[in-house]
């Protein structure tokens, strides 16, 4: 593999958390059974108090970077990888299920929708359970 393909992982994953997957840390806590939030929706205090300003940060010079130094046929490559890594991502969230209860589930969309339906019902029971 290119090992600048990593970029393409670090945009999907990281800039989804940082554009407002952080929202679904508590929820996900919840329907997961975790006892602390997942800690890929944590971010430092430096990045809570200016998250805008670091994103735009991170996004310029990531762009700035790849412009100067990738060839048009690596950029290509890190779009398709990006895919890839997106539905990675989207993978791991259906996942909640045990593999026991994984028989006959048709994949992703079921998995997905049980999952929303989880991270949904944590909104809901948020303001009842004490931390």
């Amino acid at each position: 593999g290119c090992p600048d393909a990593l970029l393409a992982h670090f945009y999907c994953r990281y800039f989804a958390d940082l554009f407002g997957g952080s929202v679904l840390g508590y929820p996900t806590m919840l329907a997961v059974g975790l006892k602390d939030t997942p800690a890929c929706y944590s971010f430092p205090p430096h990045v809570e108090s200016a998250r805008r300003d670091y994103i735009e940060t991170i996004y310029t010079q990531l762009n700035a970077s790849g412009a100067a130094h990738l060839t048009p046929t690596t950029q290509a490559l890190l779009v398709e990888e990006a895919k890839a890594a997106f539905r990675h991502n989207a993978a791991l969230y259906s996942e909640v299920l045990s593999p026991k209860e994984r028989v006959g589930v048709p994949g992703l969309y079921l998995g997905a929708v049980q999952g929303a339906l989880q991270i949904a019902t944590g909104f809901v029971l948020r303001p009842f359970i004490a931390r």
